[in-house]
């Protein structure tokens, strides 16, 4: 849903972190799909832990739609559970 809120006009990645930076609450759905996205794994993902870090806040949400191993989780996308 993330397309949703862009705006428009807005270059895709400039508006992901215009979105993440407006954000009070990250929702990452985790499937194996996301595990596998380059975009999600490099871009998005690190931009919302540094955004929640220069907030000092704890604003990342994983919801897991598919069991995941925490390796798997912590080897793609460097975040944990808990």
């Amino acid at each position: 849903l993330e397309e949703r809120d862009f705006e428009a006009g807005v270059l895709g990645l400039e508006a992901i972190v215009n979105s993440i930076k407006r954000s009070r609450k990250i929702i990452f759905v985790i499937t194996q799909h996301l595990l596998k996205d380059p975009l999600c794994k490099r871009f998005k993902v690190h931009h919302a832990v540094q955004q929640a870090i220069e907030q000092n806040l704890d604003s990342i949400i994983l919801i897991f739609l598919e069991e995941i191993p925490d390796y798997k989780l912590n080897h793609a996308l460097c975040l944990r559970r808990g």
